[in-house]
């Protein structure tokens, strides 16, 4: 796993953004690095996992993501184990909540 993020690295405005939900404030950053080298950085995103689960189904030429500069996904191995146990013991803390 290449676990670096790109050299050439583009933020994508909010004029080229399809959700609504990307043009209010909050949310967390999202890198996403394609296997020509470049990656793009989605600010704004609501719902990270939703987002990166529909884009990697859709475009083969993503390599790795990012979430806050932390490696989350590679297309050969999937979400990364850390990442996954954080996210579960949130939606745990979540439902204990309510």
């Amino acid at each position: 796993m290449k676990n670096v993020k790109s050299q050439r690295e583009l933020w994508v405005k909010d004029t080229s953004r399809t959700n609504p939900l990307s043009l209010l404030p909050g949310g967390v950053t999202v890198t996403v690095v394609y296997t020509n080298d470049y990656s793009y950085n989605y600010d704004k995103v609501k719902n990270p996992v939703k987002y990166i689960s529909a884009i990697s189904r859709k475009n083969k030429q993503i390599v790795d993501v990012y979430i806050r500069n932390i490696h989350v996904w590679n297309r050969n191995d999937g979400w990364e184990k850390k990442y996954l146990q954080i996210m579960m013991k949130k939606r745990l803390q979540l439902e204990i909540k309510k």
